[in-house]
């Protein structure tokens, strides 16, 4: 495929990747005022604050090898990043679970009045963190230019956690099955993703050979990955201070709010997430452009969201 055949696949990818990002956000909202009312405050900002602890976790894990792989794919095609792909498939396997469970453990031992239920539905979390390494496929795919396949999986694990949360809290409303259908809605997307990229010719196993051992890796991409740590994980963070700092009440409420913001700000981030995987894969010359136009459209997000998420806690809980 040339270069302007992948651009045009990639403004093609962007397109159905922000239409799906709607109905994303759309099913999204949706699930979470069912969990909320069906849980209460203090319960669903437990279940909302574990939740955030084991996504810092894999954002940390994920160490910048998702954008690594887009670059090498795109500008040096498939065949030739097989060895490298690998190489990060087994660093992800082997580093996957390690800061959800410390963060996690951090997290819970700060909690006196922790119970059973509450630790078992943190377990699954961190349990679903060991499959991280699937979502090395979706960067692939769009690499690739397999933008259909990129679209979908990058959009499924969300509908499959909106639905398994409506049942939840339709059906069996307590912390421990909320966190387990979070939980099962990882692994189901993990598995998804494996067998889609396998069709696409893209092996993610990780006892393949690689060029390039885990320490190596480590060094290679730290700059790249602290960097982002330091952009993203304080944002992943916030709801765990709120649910440490404030009576489980009143910080139900206010991760509730932030949950539906978030909701409320997938347009916004979606934009940005399309300009990064476009600078990714470009020479290098549209970084301050990109940056520019994210920050003008996050902006005009929080904005907006800030009092439809008041208005929300509000009137709806």
């Amino acid at each position: 495929m040339g270069r302007s055949d992948l651009l045009r696949a990639r403004a093609g990818g962007a397109i159905g990747l922000s239409m799906a990002r709607y109905a994303n956000a759309g099913a999204g909202l949706v699930s979470n005022v069912l969990l909320a009312r069906a849980l209460g405050p203090a319960d669903y900002g437990f279940v909302i604050a574990v939740i955030s602890v084991n996504a810092a976790g894999v954002l940390i894990s994920e160490w910048s090898t998702e954008q690594h792989l887009l670059r090498l794919v795109s500008r040096g095609g498939l065949e030739a990043a097989q060895r490298r792909i690998a190489s990060a498939t087994r660093f992800r396997c082997v580093l996957g679970p390690i800061p959800s469970a410390v963060l996690m453990i951090g997290f819970l031992a700060s909690r006196p009045d922790i119970g059973g239920s509450q630790l078992l539905g943190a377990g699954f979390l961190v349990v679903s963190a060991t499959l991280g390494f699937s979502s090395l496929g979706p960067p692939i795919l769009l690499g690739a230019g397999h933008t259909t396949a990129f679209v979908v999986l990058n959009q499924m694990g969300g509908f499959l956690t909106s639905a398994a949360v409506a049942c939840v809290a339709l059906l069996y409303p307590t912390v421990l099955a909320a966190c387990a259908a979070f939980a099962l809605a990882a692994v189901l997307t993990a598995g998804v993703q494996v067998v889609v990229c396998a069709r696409h010719d893209v092996d993610l196993s990780p006892v393949r050979r690689s060029d390039a051992s885990i320490p190596l890796l480590f060094k290679e991409l730290a700059p790249a990955a602290i960097a982002q740590g330091m952009l993203l994980a304080p944002w992943r963070l916030i709801p765990v201070v709120v649910a440490a700092a404030m009576a489980p009440v009143p910080a139900g409420q206010v991760l509730a709010g932030l949950r539906y913001w978030e909701q409320v700000a997938v347009p916004g981030v979606a934009v940005a997430q399309i300009q990064a995987r476009q600078v990714a894969a470009s020479d290098g010359n549209e970084i301050e452009g990109a940056l520019h136009r994210s920050i003008q459209v996050l902006g005009l997000a929080v904005l907006a969201g800030i009092p439809i998420s008041l208005a929300y806690v509000r009137f709806v809980l």
